[in-house]
């Protein structure tokens, strides 16, 4: 139990952290929540892919950007790559 202590508190201070890098606020405890949970499930989805880069299993890694914390449709569209 003591060490799932450390991880959660080790994981908030990175949310925080990377919150601060993207310049990110909310208006809601409520929200803040929601968005952590987005953050650490794209978290835990770009570790497990990252493993398997390492394995060479895959030709790209992967990082948390600015994107992390929004639902599927909330991503931007028309970026640089377009749909033909």
């Amino acid at each position: 139990m003591r060490n799932r202590l450390f991880v959660k508190m080790g994981l908030d201070e990175e949310f925080q952290e990377w919150k601060s890098k993207y310049n990110k606020a909310y208006k809601t405890q409520e929200e803040e929540d929601r968005r952590k949970q987005l953050w650490v499930a794209a978290k835990e989805r770009i570790e497990t892919h990252n493993k398997k880069f390492a394995r060479g299993e895959t030709t790209f890694s992967m990082a948390l950007n600015n994107f992390a914390d929004l639902e599927p449709h909330e991503m931007p569209r028309g970026g640089v790559l377009k749909n033909n």
